[in-house]
């Protein structure tokens, strides 16, 4: 909502300077579905739209039931019984600038999450000679991951998203409790899908608008277009969400393409403690560090203890690199 923006993205929402918070707050409107003042004449003023549900172009639908983990190690099986009965969701990133959550039963759009990398460019949306661009481009995909300790878990279903065309960048959700479809003699569990709920369900947003010129860690982070890797004996299981050899849990990514680095680099981004985000550089000088960026990864558990011991990705180079 218009009362919910930083002063920064509400100036980003207003097409001038000059307009006034009133006819930026019903751009808001517009983009959360208003069609009221769809029609681009002076009196309805905005775009005319086919849907409001934007185009979903290179996003790859995720589908997520049942924690479907299958861990045996610090009470999962328990979290796994609480949640077997939770709403069936499919989740996709649109091209109007959001990630949508649908029910899987009855097509019910249950959430829908705005990056702050794509606010830049939202009031595009809303006008009349508006032609296509990118916004939420990236397939999500989703993994479990225990944030309390082995003898007192918290376990967490976390959807991991990306921007693709749309941006720079990649965001975390917490999508543990849509809701439940339990019925009579079987615990229920309420859903936290809600406006007022919303700051808890951002894990973190590290997005930035196509374009954006960025220093630091974020420097290493382009374009992430590549599909989530799954597991080979379960396509609902990504397994760049893992739990390392250092006990620790992170999502494990490629950092894409038009870094501003332009390099190949592997990020461990932590899910758990500080989240810190660790990059192991695969070439810094040469060739090989200029004009290119790492795809998504295939993580490789050779002792069959549950944790990942080698990491392989390709690059833009034709190169493919093996982490230890």
């Amino acid at each position: 909502t218009w009362a919910n923006l930083g002063t920064a993205q509400k100036a980003a929402i207003k097409v001038t300077a000059l307009e006034t918070d009133a006819t930026a707050t019903t751009r808001v409107n517009f983009l959360r579905g208003d069609r009221s003042l769809e029609g681009g004449t002076s009196a309805k003023p905005f775009r005319t739209r086919n849907s409001r549900q934007g185009d979903i172009v290179n996003s790859a639908l995720w589908y997520l039931g049942a924690p479907v983990s299958n861990y045996t190690f610090d009470q999962y099986r328990a979290f796994a019984g609480r949640y077997a009965a939770r709403i069936p969701m499919v989740y996709v990133g649109g091209n109007d600038g959001m990630l949508h959550g649908f029910s899987a039963l009855d097509g019910a759009e249950r959430i829908a999450y705005v990056p702050k990398g794509v606010i830049a460019n939202l009031n595009d949306l809303s006008q009349p000679s508006y032609t296509h661009r990118y916004y939420v481009d990236g397939s999500p995909f989703s993994g479990d991951v225990n944030l309390g300790t082995t003898t007192t878990p918290d376990w967490r279903t976390l959807l991991v998203g990306t921007l693709g065309a749309g941006g720079r960048g990649y965001f975390v959700l917490d999508v543990t409790r849509p809701g439940s479809t339990a019925t009579t003699g079987t615990t229920a569990i309420a859903t936290n899908f809600t406006a007022a709920n919303a700051a808890s369900l951002v894990v973190m947003d590290k997005t930035a608008p196509a374009g954006d010129t960025t220093s630091g860690e974020a420097a290493d982070i382009g374009h992430v277009f590549a599909a989530p890797t799954v597991d080979d004996n379960n396509p609902q299981k990504s397994s760049q969400i893992v739990r390392l050899n250092n006990n620790r849990w992170a999502v494990v990514m490629g950092n894409g393409y038009n870094s501003t680095n332009e390099r190949p680099v592997l990020l461990i981004q932590y899910l758990d403690g500080l989240r810190e985000l660790k990059t192991i550089v695969a070439a810094s000088s040469g060739t090989n560090a200029t004009s290119n960026g790492l795809s998504a990864p295939r993580l490789v558990d050779i002792d069959g203890n549950g944790t990942p011991d080698i990491v392989y990705a390709g690059d833009l180079r034709g190169n493919l690199w093996k982490f230890d």
